[in-house]
């Protein structure tokens, strides 16, 4: 036991606390219990622990010991974790003829520091030794073989009270299957007999029970025995199954027709004759019982309100399926169904009605399925069918178009119908399910394939799965990337076209991957989408856009302003523009030197929520401009909006500018229709000094792409602003007017200020 370590706790709390684990010894003291959740305390060591405490205390000694020869070492009591740890390194278990034991106070010392009076001990039913112990100057006194007599008492008295319990508990039982037993020769009746041919008696009670009030011969029986069950009873009677105890039920028919069950109880006499071993049997009726087992049996596999097999039995009927199709090379094919738009349909007609329009589906399909197809519920508006035995892939996918179309009807709701439709998710194996993908996950990767409302069927893709399984690892690597900060702003710069002068900054989020490298938003996109992560993501551009424009000013750069993406999902949250002006607080920004920018596309959302949102924004003095302009639809009703200032040409009609005639007309009259609304316009994505030269003669003013700068990090951005400020310094210096004044085609359009001048205005 060297090296053993006592832990402190008082007998107190280790009763009347929760179970923990424990090393090998146990140093007890009245301090409260140490939160240690490495802690164990079983109940046998616990009443230990206590016999041992009232041995030391009785004999007035700091320390005591019990042994009970487990592998996990004794249980000491005394006043401090070493003391403890030297006794338990120390002990030995004495001979038989011992009554002291010599304790060494450790390995290389030579004097005993202790002496252990031990005595045998019983604690639960298990044989150990309890010691007292003391210094050696200590004789052991009278007083301490009192303490272990008494202790050993105690423990005897324990294992008694468990001896009690332990009877009382079997003459329980006894008393049970007494009455048990008692019921069943109450229900009984009984036979005599020798071999399967001789009936030498039968009660009354057994000729009732076999509906054969003229029962003479054992062939008066085994007429009436099912065919499928006579043999094996004559076999039975015969002793060819054995001669033990035999349980067999079996049917009786009348007229071809199982009329009751029969549970027969057999036992043989030990020796038999020519004429074949003579038996006694109990009979009971077991037709009730089959039929109360038959009804539970149906109430735990059944749905309720269709009648249908419920979700308890569908992963085992599918695995059967799948396993004899294996056997005989054959196809299983699984369709889930869901009925579309369900929780509207409940909340519009109400609960009662629904359940009606369930019990139609499940109808419809179990009319549609074969008998060895199985229809399972396995939600409020979901099914499960199971294809089985198919010979050929064709005949699956036949029956299940033949379930789309059925469920694509009206659905008569007391005087009145409902139109519904249903999205249905297809598999079929083997040839779906290989790669390590079951068929259920096959079939519900489908279904999430489908578009509600639309009554469509998708079979499983192993392509689609797999960039769905790609798209669900770049989220977890996205969530992993944000804890890690990962994702930083980038800005990229803005131009006058005329002049060459930086005139802002687009903010753009940037992924710097561990392994990967620097990614661009192409990487991450569908995440900025997403209701989870596209808000974090969203927010590296907008806190990043505040904190680089406090940054700009405090090293005196004239950096116009820098715009911001706005997502869907930071759009979708009302109080958008309380969470702007926090940060304008936090960072001294004023409205001028921060601008917003919006995709088409989430305009089409939720337009309550996202309008309300923006239109705070532009009232409090922000830009907003119409990102990707000419891609989205019905762009002309959105720049209609009175908070849209600016329109992005997109970049796909920018790129060619230079040398398709078309994007130059695109790009012509782009620029013709925002100078007559008193729009702003950029292009982005210019790339050469070519389409430049093309953007600036159909009269864009502001541009950006990579024939000015990339997207930069910060530090880099603030040095090539430095850069060109640096020049138009020297410039104005030199008595030439510098492109850094204000420009009316670069400042915000305040709220108030838009007009509808014609062509000739100051813009034009």
């Amino acid at each position: 036991m060297a090296g053993a370590r006592a832990t402190r706790f008082s007998v107190a709390e280790a009763i009347l606390a929760p179970e923990r684990k424990t090393g090998s010894t146990a140093a007890v003291s009245e301090e409260p219990l140490a939160h240690n959740e490495d802690i164990a305390l079983p109940s046998f060591r616990i009443r230990t622990l206590g016999l041992a405490k009232l041995a030391a205390n009785a004999a007035g000694v700091e320390a005591a010991l019990i042994d009970m020869g487990e592998t996990a070492g004794p249980i000491v009591f005394a006043p401090d974790d070493d003391y403890a740890d030297r006794i338990a390194a120390a002990w030995r278990a004495p001979s038989p003829d011992e009554t002291m034991v010599p304790l060494l106070a450790n390995y290389d010392s030579t004097e005993p520091f202790a002496v252990g009076v031990t005595a045998p001990l019983r604690v639960g039913g298990r044989r150990g030794f309890v010691a007292i112990i003391a210094e050696p100057s200590m004789a052991p006194a009278f007083r301490e073989h009192s303490v272990l007599e008494l202790v050993r008492e105690l423990a005897a008295d324990w294992d008694r009270q468990q001896d009690a319990n332990a009877l009382w508990t079997d003459r329980q039982f006894a008393d049970r299957e007494e009455v048990q037993l008692m019921n069943a020769l109450f229900r009984a009746g009984t036979m005599r007999g020798r071999g399967a041919d001789e009936l030498s008696e039968a009660s009354d009670r057994a000729r009732d029970i076999l509906g054969l009030p003229n029962l003479v011969t054992m062939d008066d029986v085994l007429d009436s025995v099912s065919a499928h069950d006579r043999i094996y009873l004559r076999s039975v009677l015969a002793g060819e199954q054995g001669i033990g105890p035999i349980t067999y039920e079996f049917d009786m028919e009348v007229d071809g027709k199982v009329d009751r069950g029969i549970r027969m109880r057999i036992a043989f006499e030990a020796e038999g004759t020519e004429s074949g071993l003579t038996w006694r049997a109990a009979l009971e009726d077991v037709t009730q019982e089959r039929q109360q087992l038959a009804e539970l049996r149906t109430r735990a596999e059944r749905d309720r309100l269709t009648g249908v097999y419920n979700e308890s039995q569908f992963s085992r009927t599918l695995a059967d399926a799948i396993e004899e199709a294996k056997h005989h090379r054959e196809h299983v094919g699984l369709v889930l169904v869901s009925i579309d738009s369900f929780h509207e349909l409940d909340a519009l007609v109400g609960r009662a009605a629904s359940d009606s329009v369930v019990r139609f589906v499940a109808r419809a399909i179990t009319n549609l399925v074969r008998s060895t197809d199985t229809v399972v519920r396995l939600g409020r508006a979901d099914f499960g069918v199971i294809l089985a035995r198919a010979a050929d892939e064709g005949g699956l996918v036949s029956r299940a178009l033949k379930i789309r179309d059925a469920l694509a009807t009206q659905v008569n709701i007391g005087d009145s119908s409902v139109a519904i439709t249903a999205s249905l998710g297809f598999a079929v194996y083997p040839q779906d399910t290989d790669l390590g993908v079951d068929l259920y996950a096959a079939a519900s990767h489908a279904l999430g394939e489908t578009v509600s409302g639309l009554a469509m069927i998708r079979r499983y893709d192993r392509k689609a799965r797999q960039r769905h399984d790609d798209e669900k690892h770049l989220m977890e690597d996205i969530r992993r990337g944000i804890e890690a900060d990962e994702f930083v702003p980038y800005f990229q710069p803005k131009v006058d076209l005329e002049s060459g002068a930086v005139v802002g900054f687009e903010a753009l989020c940037r992924w710097q991957h561990p392994t990967r490298g620097l990614l661009t938003p192409g990487a991450f996109l569908s995440a900025l989408e997403s209701t989870t992560v596209g808000m974090d993501l969203s927010n590296v551009s907008l806190f990043g856009s505040f904190e680089a424009a406090r940054a700009f000013k405090d090293m005196s750069l004239a950096f116009g302003h820098i715009a911001v993406n706005l997502s869907a999902a930071q759009l979708a949250k009302p109080g958008l523009a309380l969470v702007v002006s926090e940060l304008q607080e936090r960072f001294g920004v004023t409205c001028d030197e921060i601008s917003f920018e919006v995709l088409e596309n989430v305009l089409m959302r939720d337009k309550t929520v996202v309008c309300d949102n923006l239109d705070d924004l532009w009232r409090a003095g922000f830009r907003i401009s119409l990102d990707d302009f000419g891609t989205g639809f019905a762009s002309l009703t959105h720049i209609r909006k009175p908070f849209i200032d600016e329109v992005k040409i997109d970049r796909s009609f920018v790129m060619d500018a230079g040398t398709s005639p078309n994007d130059q007309q695109i790009v012509a009259a782009i620029v013709q229709m925002a100078r007559k609304l008193n729009l702003h316009m950029v292009a982005e994505g210019i790339e050469d000094e070519d389409t430049l030269a093309k953007l600036r003669a159909l009269g864009c003013t502001t541009g950006q792409g990579f024939v000015f700068a990339p997207a930069l990090p910060f530090s880099e951005a603030a040095e090539f602003l430095g850069r060109q400020n640096r020049i138009f310094n020297i410039l104005g210096a030199a008595g030439r007017p510098s492109p850094l004044d204000p420009d009316p085609r670069t400042s915000p359009v305040k709220p108030g200020k838009r007009t509808d001048e014609p062509p000739g205005s100051a813009d034009s």
